[in-house]
């Protein structure tokens, strides 16, 4: 299913049902990626678990890029590019989509909250593995134009956040959950891929991009 949402009309339909969610009207619930991977760290101590090295590094790392992208960006598109937040799933998994009449519906809401619209398109590209072409193509489907250097760093920059977030809800996970599961192994492959990528150009530039777009 995964490749399949790599495919030009799936990638389309995915990028058409999330600005439809995102003009929804905002929930109660909210879902800050940047807070929760503290409260996973948080929750890890309370129950006697251990916080890995890794966190610190990809602590620094998010904290710079949550200044980055602290100013809201113009809205050359009609589409409102700032933290104020939108309804976001926040879990798009390729498994979370299923095809109805052409084009894709939504399923699995657990981790739904009024958040930031750029991690709910990382999170996409992330998942389903987009290559950079396909993801450009995605966000420039999402926003009906071009995607600006400033709105291609801030999807870049929450790809970080997302792996982010996989690796300490795999660190919590680790600590309190009985499933016969790995997640010693999932945190592991999340924090590798978050702290690779934090040391490329690509990293720095998207720093550079997102500063420059207030």
């Amino acid at each position: 299913m995964q490749a399949d949402l790599r495919e030009p009309e799936a990638i389309a339909a995915a990028a058409a049902a999330l600005r439809v969610l995102h003009g929804c009207e905002p929930i109660a619930a909210t879902f800050d990626s940047f807070r929760l991977v503290e409260s996973y760290a948080a929750a890890t101590r309370e129950h006697g678990g251990e916080v890995p090295p890794a966190y610190d590094e990809a602590s620094a790392a998010a904290a710079r890029i949550e200044a980055a992208l602290a100013v809201p960006y113009p809205d050359h598109s009609g589409i409102k590019n700032s933290s104020a937040g939108v309804l976001c799933h926040n879990d798009l998994l390729a498994a979370n989509f299923i095809g109805v009449d052409g084009g894709v519906k939504l399923v699995d809401w657990e981790y739904a909250g009024t958040g930031y619209r750029y991690f709910d398109l990382a999170n996409f590209v992330v998942n389903n593995g987009l290559e950079p072409p396909e993801e450009l193509a995605f966000l420039g489907a999402y926003l009906e134009h071009e995607p600006l250097p400033g709105e291609l760093a801030a999807l870049r920059l929450m790809r970080v956040m997302s792996d982010f977030r996989e690796a300490m809800w795999g660190v919590v996970q680790r600590t309190v959950s009985e499933l016969d599961f790995d997640f010693d192994a999932y945190a592991r492959q999340h924090f590798a891929r978050l702290l690779a990528t934090t040391h490329t150009p690509l990293f720095e530039q998207a720093l550079k991009d997102a500063d420059a777009a207030r």
